[in-house]
């Protein structure tokens, strides 16, 4: 069975794009354009990976990583590995992304191979 990775990005071509890199490795994707979408599908669904960008409008990464985590505490299911993404959050969420202990913290560009090395990664913990 394919291993379903959650990206939660609110810019649609950024979530078209990795929807389509990432079907394309047999992978199965899940998209939320934003926190409060990405909560709603934890809440109904298990994923294996979640992938977010740290910058969103209502929520952003690093509250809806917090929330994601929170919920899956309180029903003591164990959170998925996670992986950030930015290219022109400040360094004050930086900072907060880093406490979190992402898998990886990734600034646009990135390589291609380079990101499907990490989710490979964080998929065998």
């Amino acid at each position: 069975m394919a291993k379903k990775i959650l990206v939660i990005d609110d810019d649609r071509m950024v979530t078209k794009t990795l929807e389509k890199l990432l079907n394309l490795e047999g992978f199965h994707v899940i998209v939320a354009e934003s926190g409060k979408a990405a909560l709603a599908i934890i809440q109904n669904d298990t994923v294996d990976l979640v992938i977010s960008d740290i910058r969103m409008p209502d929520m952003d990464g690093v509250e809806t990583i917090k929330a994601i985590n929170g919920h899956l505490n309180k029903i003591n299911k164990e959170a998925p590995p996670f992986i950030f993404i930015t290219g022109y959050a400040g360094s004050e969420i930086n900072t907060s992304a880093q406490k979190l202990k992402p898998t990886e913290l990734l600034y646009k560009p990135f390589d291609k191979e380079e990101f499907l090395k990490t989710i490979r990664l964080a998929l065998r913990k």
